[in-house]
């Protein structure tokens, strides 16, 4: 029996939704014969059978978002039996993914930085605008130069303090 599990299509890919089916439980299926279609956050994809067989039992309905190596179906002989372990394979799978998103989402929540754009500036400009907190974006904004120097970033921080 083949446990066809989510696979991962490129490095960055952590989960993808089923958006359908082309085969249903009791159909068979061709190794490499296309089986089923996902989105990803890149795009619309067709996944093909990793085994010939039988479609024995569809894990994972349509719509279904779920995260890389989740077992999604059963591939095997129409009288195999089916293996027992899926559904506790797949929330000890489930578990192990929710864990790390829930630990990695509360810092983000708590410092949510300004996205700043890629702004032409010296090397020194760029110490003195750290040394300062001062967004060399601004710096850009208020002289209206395409590049940034130090003399720059002092002005403008003597400028706002007083």
């Amino acid at each position: 029996m083949d446990k066809f599990r989510f696979p991962q299509l490129d490095a960055n890919m952590e989960e993808a939704t089923i958006t359908r089916w082309y085969k249903r439980e009791g159909e068979e299926v061709t190794y490499d014969e296309p089986l089923l279609e996902i989105a990803t956050d890149k795009g619309v994809i067709e996944i093909n059978s990793s085994a010939d067989g039988v479609v024995r039992r569809i894990v994972a309905p349509e719509n279904s978002t779920l995260p890389v190596g989740y077992i999604i179906a059963l591939i095997g002989g129409a009288e195999e039996e089916l293996p027992d372990d899926v559904d506790q394979e797949n929330a000890e799978l489930l578990q192990r993914y929710q864990e790390p998103a829930e630990q990695t989402e509360t810092p983000r929540r708590r410092v949510k930085k300004k996205k700043r754009e890629r702004v032409r500036a010296s090397p020194s400009a760029r110490k003195l605008a750290r040394e300062y907190d001062v967004a060399l974006s601004d710096v850009k904004a208020h002289f209206q130069v395409e590049v940034v120097n130090k003399s720059h970033v002092e002005q403008y921080v003597e400028e706002k303090q007083t």
